[in-house]
């Protein structure tokens, strides 16, 4: 329910952005934002963002595939090939012995082998042996005496090789033996199942692992980026049209000044240079207005650029520079700051990543055992003569890749990974000591800019007590009209510097949150939108 009311917050952002987009510019420019709304509306819209969560993605798709990498990769495979030349089977010329045609068997034209053990097998060897002869021995060399040649002593003559010399030879000359098969066919399926690669499957997952938490370190780092550079573009925008209410009441003083000396005048008792006094400094304030809206107008595109809305678009802000909408954050210890810290996550998995980089590395020297199996077809086939039909055996094997000499290359990258882990510690380990100076900084800045409030409020009370007084002994005649306008000048100086302290203020508290890593993100989530629909 928690997630589905973050998904409405998230569209209900983005439909105002569309409707802005869709409006034409004459009434585009009645949109009012809380800080709320234009925190969430950045958060929507952010380029930045968009791309790191994608990249986040991305890295949990790559940690998933890793699994795959422990079990058996299965591939089907199939090839052809045309050849120009013929196959030429044999070697050399050869020989083939003659067989008596009562070895063939007239049923189904093979050899007989039954036949041939039984009436060659044991009394042909113990002849061979120079046993003596039994007349079935004589018999049988009698019977066959065309097959085998014999010696003078009536027994089988024996070859170099240790077999008998058979009395006639058909001649097979290697050059007459040729296949003529041209066309080649090959399919197979293949199982291959890795036993141990030195670890190097391990510490791919926990890079890829760690990866994945760096690339969502890396989304809260941008989304943390995004939401304090709104709320400081935000504050800008309402602390400079605060500072424009303060230049218009001035100016409204300098009018109405300006139009008592001119009715003095008429009346002959003021001077006309008190009039050109009152006059030249309406014309400074003018400017000083005129440089106010032009900073209130590039601020607004500055935060229309952020939050993703046109940069024609007129901004209405709902709130005003006040001290409780600035809130010190609970600072905590220094340890739960740290763990707050974005940037210092992000440091710590690419601290892990590297680590995962030298153990791949080292992975390099150890041996690789990888077992394989499959089943193939072919065509010629070889196990029935190189006939034109496909012909299938399996396979199953051990292959062991022991790597000896790579010239020094795994050496060096081995060194490499470890400097990469040595740099990405030391950056860690000097991000996690400036934590707490930068806790620090922030804290007296903010102590800096609470004293220039009060210093300011007391300026502001002493800077209306001397107008009060000015403006009371102008009218008795004591003092001139350059004397009211210095106070006047002195009022609207103490006003401003008022402002801007609280303009600071908040300012300084929004970067002390950021240094002790505390997220509007939780506020957000808790909040209701504020986006008031265009008028």
């Amino acid at each position: 329910m928690q997630t589905l009311h973050v998904e409405m917050r998230r569209w209900s952002a983005l439909l105002l952005v569309l409707l802005c987009g869709l409006m034409p510019s004459g009434l585009r420019a009645q949109v009012r934002l809380t800080l709320d709304s234009a925190l969430r509306l950045s958060l929507a819209n952010s380029r930045e963002i968009v791309a790191s969560r994608k990249s986040a993605e991305a890295a949990v798709e790559l940690r998933r595939s890793m699994w795959g990498k422990y079990f058996p990769r299965i591939d089907l495979t199939a090839g052809y090939l045309r050849t120009n030349r013929d196959i030429e089977p044999l070697g050399e010329n050869m020989r083939l012995p003659v067989v008596p045609v009562e070895y063939i068997n007239p049923e189904t034209g093979a050899l007989d082998q039954a036949l041939v053990e039984r009436q060659v097998g044991p009394s042909l060897m113990r002849q061979l042996f120079g046993q003596p002869l039994t007349p079935e021995d004589m018999a049988t060399l009698r019977q066959y005496q065309g097959t085998f040649k014999l010696g003078p002593d009536g027994k089988p003559l024996v070859g170099q090789d240790g077999n008998p010399v058979f009395g006639r030879y058909a001649y097979l000359p290697a050059d007459r033996v040729k296949l003529d098969r041209h066309n080649h066919f090959n399919a197979g399926v293949h199982v291959t199942q890795p036993i141990w690669v030195g670890g190097r499957i391990i510490a791919a997952h926990r890079m890829a692992r760690a990866g994945a938490v760096l690339a969502q370190s890396t989304v809260s780092l941008q989304e943390e980026e995004v939401l304090f550079r709104t709320e400081k573009a935000y504050w800008q925008v309402v602390g400079l049209e605060a500072k424009r209410r303060v230049v218009e009441d001035y100016l409204g003083m300098i009018r109405r000044v300006e139009s008592d000396v001119q009715n003095l005048v008429d009346e002959g008792i003021a001077l006309r240079t008190d009039l050109l006094r009152a006059t030249v400094k309406r014309h400074e304030v003018e400017l000083k207005a005129l440089r106010v809206e032009n900073g209130i107008r590039l601020a607004r595109m500055n935060l229309c650029q952020i939050i993703g809305l046109p940069m024609d678009t007129q901004l209405e802000l709902a709130d005003t520079v006040t001290l409780d909408r600035f809130v010190l954050p609970e600072l905590g210890n220094l340890d739960s700051t740290r763990a707050r810290r974005a940037e210092l996550r992000v440091l710590g998995q690419t601290v892990e990543l590297t680590r995962g980089v030298e153990r791949m590395m080292l992975a390099r020297f150890m041996p690789n055992i990888v077992a394989f199996g499959g089943y193939n077809f072919l065509s010629p086939n070889p196990y029935r003569h190189f006939d034109g039909s496909f012909g299938g055996d399996w396979h199953l094997g051990v292959g062991l890749q022991l790597p000896i000499c790579t010239w020094g290359d795994r050496i060096h990258t081995k060194r490499m990974a470890r400097l990469l882990r040595e740099s990405a510690e030391a950056k860690y380990e000097h991000a996690r000591e400036r934590v707490g100076l930068q806790v620090q900084q922030a804290l007296f800045r903010v102590q800096e800019a609470q004293r220039r409030i009060r210093m300011s409020r007391e300026l502001v009370r002493r800077a209306e007590l001397n107008l009060e007084v000015t403006e009371s002994n102008l009218r008795e005649g004591v003092l001139k009209v350059t004397d009211l306008l210095e106070a006047q000048a002195q009022w609207q100086e103490a006003q401003a510097d008022l402002l801007e302290a609280r303009t600071d203020l908040g300012m300084e508290i929004i970067e002390l949150r950021r240094a002790t890593g505390q997220s509007l993100r939780p506020h957000l989530e808790r909040a209701e939108p504020g986006v008031a629909r265009g008028e």
